[in-house]
């Protein structure tokens, strides 16, 4: 059976008679021109190897181990048994013009079904051009756009870098006079610190004559002091003395005053 595969049939359908031991089988082929073509072509391999259908009929009856084969007719559909059944189940019988008619009015269908979606994807078309034109013309400002921008940003970074250069210049220019005015301050200093060494000088020797003057009052605080504690010691034992002295004569006028009241 493999070899009729080259007929490319749609289906083969097996069929066994046990009680005359033999088998029939019916090819289906696909219902278009193509597959007409492919069954004329399998019945006339068995015509040309004289096993046609009158090639069967004419040995019927006899036992024969050859396979014979042809295409389903009218007296076939018509016909007893397991086969004409068959056929009369599952098959359809038509002529060559309904074949074409049919073959005819599918490839009108499919050339209508093509021509729907030729026309459905020059609808997309128009509207993917239309949406391109668009996404163009915004491409085209975003451009434009893009362009004016980097035009302000050159500009922006000009002025920013002649500003930068005048600031930079000014912080120089800057820079210059504050060290003038440093050396000069310094010059300055310098003048000052040596006009103080000079005073602290002066002020120096003033500080040791003041010190020694403070040294020679205190020598002469100290014997002023001196003198002092010794004048008033003196003035104490002279008051001790006077006193004693009073002491004295107060003792004297009372002893006499009591011998003359003694007298009296």
């Amino acid at each position: 059976m493999d070899k009729f595969y080259k007929y490319k049939p749609k289906e083969v359908v097996l069929f066994w008679d046990g009680g005359k031991l033999i088998g029939e089988t019916v090819v289906k082929f696909e219902i278009n021109g193509n597959g007409y073509s492919n069954c004329l072509e399998f019945e006339r391999f068995f015509e040309y190897d004289h096993r046609s259908k009158k090639n069967c009929v004419s040995k019927k009856g006899l036992i024969n181990l050859h396979m014979y084969g042809w295409s389903a007719r009218t007296d076939d559909y018509g016909s007893p048994g397991v086969v004409g059944d068959f056929l009369r189940k599952t098959g359809e019988l038509q002529t060559i013009s309904n074949i074409v008619e049919e073959e005819d009015r599918g490839k009108r269908d499919k050339r209508r079904k093509l021509q729907f979606e030729l026309d459905k994807k020059n609808e997309n078309l128009d509207d993917l051009k239309m949406k391109y034109d668009e996404r163009n013309m915004s491409l085209v400002r975003l451009l434009h756009e893009k362009e004016r921008l980097r035009q302000d940003f050159i500009k922006e970074t000009k002025r920013m870098q002649k500003k930068s250069e005048e600031h930079i210049r000014g912080v120089l220019s800057a820079q210059d006079m504050l060290k003038s005015d440093l050396e000069m301050k310094k010059k300055q200093l310098d003048s000052w610190r040596r006009e103080l060494n000079r005073c602290e000088i002066r002020t120096e020797r003033d500080r040791i004559k003041l010190e020694d003057e403070r040294n020679k009052n205190d020598v002469r605080s100290s014997w002023l002091q001196l003198d002092s504690l010794e004048q008033k010691k003196a003035d104490e034992n002279v008051l001790r003395l006077v006193e004693e002295k009073q002491n004295d004569v107060r003792n004297s006028w009372l002893q006499l005053a009591s011998l003359e009241l003694e007298k009296g």
